[in-house]
């Protein structure tokens, strides 16, 4: 069934500080872009073959204001399954599913470059990785919101194979059953984050990483980050409710950690592999 999409959820993103102009020098507001600044570039690779889901897609579609609502699939991409580049503007994938062993991307499974803004992910799900997304090539969302996602294995949220750019938006009460509640970036991808607020995310009870889980040693960057509430069941294997990061090609700065928590593990807010740059944190 589709239905128009609403002006928003209901969820309020938290904004600390919000309506307080930041003094010189100082990061904006979580969730919020900076004057001037515009997302950073991704790359174009080549497309990747078709498969099947709630709706195929094909080469270089172009979708806004189009919302997908309880679409479930017995494979990959219970709302949407894109074979080539896709750009999604303005759009909500919701109470998506996507089941079974081959079940990734609740909302979404994007084998060619992915580009999403100003656009709603909520309540989908899926039995395997990436409950809102699985992004297969190289991803960039901006300004959306990732609410209430599920995934039974890795990435509540997101989970990711290459390079992932978030830019503003906010990741609330996501969950994976196994690692990154809100994102999981595996290790032949690279990773920046800009402004973007993860909130009562949950990872577990395999591994950790409420907020986020990076894997390999791809570079990393966290920049003006807010990170509150995040959980991880059990970090006894890995650690870091906020995140949990291996890379030690990373560049933490201006992000805040708050009251995330985790059980039999270290790295309440933080848990760094292999050291790196952690500055005004």
């Amino acid at each position: 069934r589709l239905r128009r999409q609403p002006d928003r959820l209901g969820a309020v993103p938290h904004r600390p500080g919000h309506g307080d102009p930041a003094g010189p020098g100082q990061p904006a507001p979580p969730g919020r872009r900076a004057a001037g600044a515009s997302p950073p570039p991704i790359s174009r690779p080549g497309a990747a073959a078709p498969c099947a889901g709630g709706h195929v897609l094909g080469i270089g579609l172009r979708s806004k204001r189009h919302p997908v609502d309880r679409l479930f699939g017995g494979g990959p991409g219970g709302g949407v399954f894109a074979s080539n580049n896709l750009t999604l503007a303005g759009v909500s994938l919701r109470n998506n599913s996507a089941s079974g062993g081959s079940g990734e991307g609740g909302g979404i499974y994007a084998l060619g470059v992915l580009s999403v803004s100003n656009s709603t992910f909520a309540l989908n799900s899926s039995d395997a990785r990436g409950g809102a997304i699985r992004a297969i090539g190289d991803a960039q969302i901006s300004d959306s919101q990732i609410l209430s996602n599920t995934a039974g294995g890795h990435g509540g949220g997101i989970a990711a194979n290459a390079q992932l750019i978030l830019y503003g938006g906010l990741f609330q009460n996501n969950v994976g059953y196994s690692s990154g509640g809100g994102v999981m970036i595996y290790n032949t991808g690279s990773l920046s984050i800009t402004n973007t607020q993860f909130i009562n995310n949950t990872a577990g009870p395999v591994y950790a990483g409420g907020g986020v889980y990076q894997q390999g040693d791809n570079p990393v960057l966290i920049n003006g980050a807010w990170f509150e509430r995040n959980h991880a069941i059990d970090g006894s294997a890995v650690g870091g409710a906020g995140a949990a990061i291996e890379s030690a090609n990373n560049t933490i700065l201006n992000t805040s950690w708050i009251s995330n928590s985790v059980n039999n593990g270290a790295g309440g807010g933080l848990f760094l592999y292999g050291g790196g740059t952690v500055t005004n944190n």
